[in-house]
């Protein structure tokens, strides 16, 4: 079951443009949704095709050095350099879910296209990389969106 909720920033006052800053968490989501999408197709194709001329399954540790989610992972982290690595690992199992899905719906036998994300994809949050809390004024959401680097860049 999936968990979605929707918050206003009411004030943010460590990031000066943050607004800037969510719309760049934002985009680097999306472009790492669709690559990761391509990724996890373009490999099914490959398994498919290693399977049809060798009658093995391809082994993912011999063609990647790690699973393929790993290594996934890893070209999701390149695109979203900014983000929390609890969230980008979050990020590539909601992706991983979404092709799954796609295979079970037929997308290998022309029941359905390849699925693809808009630009006004939610920002993925892991559910350890945030803590609600009642403040003064009401509940309080406090986010771990960003990596060290950044962080330090930023305050």
């Amino acid at each position: 079951m999936t968990k979605c909720v929707k918050i206003t920033i009411k004030n943010c006052n460590q990031i000066n443009n943050y607004k800037q800053v969510l719309k760049d968490l934002r985009y680097q989501s999306w472009l790492a949704c669709n690559k990761a999408l391509t990724y996890y197709y373009m490999f099914e194709i490959e398994k498919i095709d290693y399977k049809l001329i060798n009658g093995i399954n391809i082994n993912e540790k011999d063609r990647f050095g790690k699973s393929h989610g790993s290594w996934v992972e890893n070209r999701m982290n390149e695109v979203m350099n900014i983000h929390n690595s609890g969230n980008v690992a979050q990020t590539r199992q909601f992706v991983s879910n979404r092709f799954k899905d796609d295979i079970k719906k037929g997308i290998f036998v022309g029941k359905v296209a390849t699925s693809s994300f808009r630009n006004n994809i939610p920002i993925i949050i892991h559910n350890k990389s945030y803590k609600i809390s009642q403040g003064n004024k009401g509940f309080e959401v406090k986010c771990g969106l960003f990596n060290l680097k950044y962080q330090k860049e930023i305050i």
